[in-house]
């Protein structure tokens, strides 16, 4: 407002403008507005505290929740001893490797497998991939250690516990049944060539332990349960519901053949792997479900074979006992760390040393 001698000055009149009352809302809301950007990071970093200490609710995967994640906790501690001996540049010692043994055969009577909770993730970047890497380890070095024994029976013991430990979890998925079956078939034979230089009491505790293995032949088509359910949940969640329904007939197709093992289970699964419309999932699935039928064959086979030799020696009475001086078991491997290829098909070096036995 101009000044009133300015205005008379210049000959006209000033214009009085009336007093402006302040805006009480637009100063309260400021004032709101201030507090919350002050408020905020503090109430941010309260919720991100409160959120990493509360339990996850309950998510709708395939069999997973309180009784899978329990299982999965047994399973810290065997793996954490494997982990810290194995990873070593020297070889366990074999009060370690009794130990971690131990921890590992203990877990034979979960006869529930923790098992894959999504489809899409690979195992080998899950925790069951930590587990079969821990497993594969430790069976490893009690094959070593095995070969290393220049006793028959504390040979034999040793490789029996790598039985029981390549059982442990075996039945979570098929890549976990192709990649210990195979081991556990080569092992059976080694055990197989040296029956006969047991004692009679070293052949029954051999006998008594191999029972302890799980032979059910329906362990195969729970695990082609469970991926279909996987599946039909992953399509779920995407909105292809239909889809699903269309599979439906596919994959009871699938669960059938993996119920009755045998060559005509093995050409549904190669139908179902050839079929264009086959998903890629199911696809996969068939393809490692018959490598795996293929493993437990196998491994089957040189048990029963085992079994039956055990049996005819004990029935023999054969006059061989442990004090039989055994050459050692120990092979000869390129580089510390072999592959699993390389101690699946490493060839047996026993049978020639133990023709010249007296």
């Amino acid at each position: 407002m101009l000044h009133k001698s300015y205005c008379w000055a210049f000959g006209f009149n000033p214009v009085v403008l009336p007093a402006t009352r302040p805006n009480i809302l637009l100063m309260w809301a400021r004032r709101l507005s201030h507090q919350l950007m002050m408020a905020g990071p503090i109430a941010l970093l309260i919720a991100i505290g409160v959120n990493g200490r509360t339990p996850p609710p309950m998510i709708d995967e395939v069999q997973f929740g309180a009784d899978a994640h329990a299982r999965l906790l047994k399973f810290v501690r065997p793996v954490g001893i494997v982990e810290d001996i194995c990873t070593r540049s020297k070889p366990p010692s074999s009060a370690q490797l009794k130990d971690a043994t131990e921890q590992w055969i203990a877990l034979l009577d979960e006869k529930k497998p923790v098992t894959p909770v999504d489809i899409d993730v690979p195992t080998q970047n899950t925790v069951l991939g930590e587990i079969c890497d821990a497993k594969q380890s430790l069976i490893f070095a009690l094959e070593q250690e095995a070969r290393k024994s220049k006793d028959p029976e504390t040979a034999s013991r040793l490789l029996t516990q790598s039985l029981l430990v390549a059982d442990v979890n075996k039945y979570s998925d098929f890549g976990a049944v192709q990649q210990f079956a195979f081991i556990q078939a080569k092992t059976a034979e080694e055990l197989n060539q040296l029956a006969p230089f047991l004692s009679e009491r070293a052949q029954r505790e051999t006998f008594e332990q191999l029972s302890r293995l799980d032979t059910n032949h329906g362990r195969l088509q729970s695990i082609a349960t469970h991926l279909k359910e996987m599946h039909s949940l992953s399509l779920s969640k995407r909105g292809q519901a239909d889809v699903s329904i269309a599979l439906a007939d596919t994959y009871g197709q699938f669960v059938q053949a993996m119920g009755e093992p045998g060559p005509n289970s093995a050409q549904v699964l190669r139908n179902i792997t050839q079929d264009r419309s086959t998903p890629t999932p199911l696809i996969t699935a068939s393809t490692m479900a018959r490598l795996a039928m293929r493993a437990e064959g196998k491994y089957k086979s040189s048990l029963e074979v085992l079994k039956q030799s055990l049996q005819f020696v004990k029935n023999s009475k054969s006059p061989l006992r442990s004090t039989v001086n055994v050459p050692s078991l120990a092979r000869d491997f390129k580089g510390s760390t072999p592959s699993r290829v390389q101690l699946i098909s490493a060839p047996v070096s026993v049978a020639p040393s133990l023709t010249g036995v007296r």
